[in-house]
């Protein structure tokens, strides 16, 4: 009977090992989201390099009116049944605000095997970078102005600067001076108005990806308010909607 063999007991874990072991996990997490996304700078040289693929997920119209040459017009849903674009790194983009969703995406075709990236601050940050563009450039305005509703769902992002544009100066000294040349802005006025005046402004300084509040801070208040109200239990809607003397004449007319 051959003797049996001690049985070798597993050192616990120092608190200070977990501790290391940790942040060693977290930076590699804190790494692949980072990579998710891609900066316009960068991703210019890789175009220049031929070794990405640009996907734009904007809707045909929006398309036609200005792209990125070469770049491939896909609906997002619709980029993890393309099979081809697993032989190479994708990069996808949009107008350049709404990133969350592209965001989003890129993990899921990852996990099915694409190499899929989103482009940060979109076609108006490629534009600040000096990409080429087919089409018309005034699209860019348009492409610039953010809805209500996109800024409700973006608002929390931490690469996101939000900016009063009331004051010239102090606009001026924060693009100048403190912001990245590739972190999107958002420049607000109170009612919206005056924005044709500040991007002429903003071109000279060289700011980078920057958009515009349609509505200003006093239109998304106004979409805040109403967003709370859907929120509330019908019989509360219909008393707030009876108490207001402007409503019932809206509704007798």
């Amino acid at each position: 009977m051959q003797p049996t063999k001690p049985i070798q007991l597993i050192k616990p874990i120092k608190p200070i090992q977990l501790f290391f072991m940790f942040l060693f996990f977290a930076n590699l997490s804190f790494a692949a989201e980072q990579d998710l996304l891609l900066q316009a700078g960068a991703a210019l040289q890789s175009y220049r390099q031929n070794s990405i693929t640009i996907i734009d997920v904007r809707d045909p119209a929006a398309f036609e009116k200005l792209h990125i040459p070469g770049a491939l017009n896909v609906p997002l849903f619709a980029v993890k049944t393309k099979s081809f674009l697993k032989a190479g790194p994708i990069v996808l983009v949009n107008e350049g605000f709404h990133l969350t969703p592209l965001e989003t995406e890129c993990r899921a075709l990852r996990e099915k095997g694409f190499n899929a990236a989103a482009l940060i601050g979109g076609l108006v940050a490629w534009d600040a970078a000096k990409g080429p563009l087919d089409g018309d450039r005034l699209y860019l305005s348009e492409a610039r102005m953010v809805s209500a509703n996109v800024f409700q769902q973006e608002k929390n992002r931490s690469d996101l600067l939000v900016i009063d544009a009331s004051k010239w100066s102090q606009v001026k000294d924060i693009l100048s001076t403190q912001k990245p040349q590739h972190q999107p802005t958002l420049l607000y006025t109170q009612n919206g108005a005056g924005y044709e005046n500040i991007h002429y402004g903003i071109e000279k300084v060289g700011a980078g990806p920057v958009f515009y509040l349609a509505g200003g801070m006093a239109g998304y208040k106004a979409f805040q308010n109403s967003l709370a109200m859907s929120l509330r239990p019908q019989d509360e809607r219909m008393q707030s909607i009876s108490a207001c003397p402007s409503c019932k004449k809206k509704a007798l007319d």
